[in-house]
């Protein structure tokens, strides 16, 4: 999350951030190409602590 805030504040500087779009362009092409892999590293992560 700090990442992704970060992003946003240095928008300015990154050429590939649409600048009337800030917030959605950074999410689309920061976090969410993220998001499937980082659930199921959660999800294994659950299954190993609780033994399965």
């Amino acid at each position: 999350m700090l990442g992704f805030a970060w992003l946003v504040i240095m928008a300015g500087q990154a050429g590939w951030i649409d600048q009337p779009n800030v917030v959605g362009s950074a999410f689309a092409k920061a976090v969410q190409p993220f998001i499937v892999s980082d659930i199921l590293k959660m999800a294994l992560a659950a299954l190993t602590v609780t033994g399965a």
